[in-house]
């Protein structure tokens, strides 16, 4: 499964949020996910 990461969950993800739930936090950090950001994102 491929996953298109927001860009408020990944600047979370950066900054260490604690908004940030569980299930998200694991699926960023699973490696063997696919996982994209929108260029418009960067």
């Amino acid at each position: 499964m491929a996953y298109l990461i927001n860009t408020h969950t990944l600047l979370w993800h950066f900054n260490g949020d604690k908004q940030m739930s569980n299930s998200a936090m694991e699926i960023l950090k699973d490696n063997k996910l696919e996982k994209y950001i929108s260029i418009a994102s960067v």
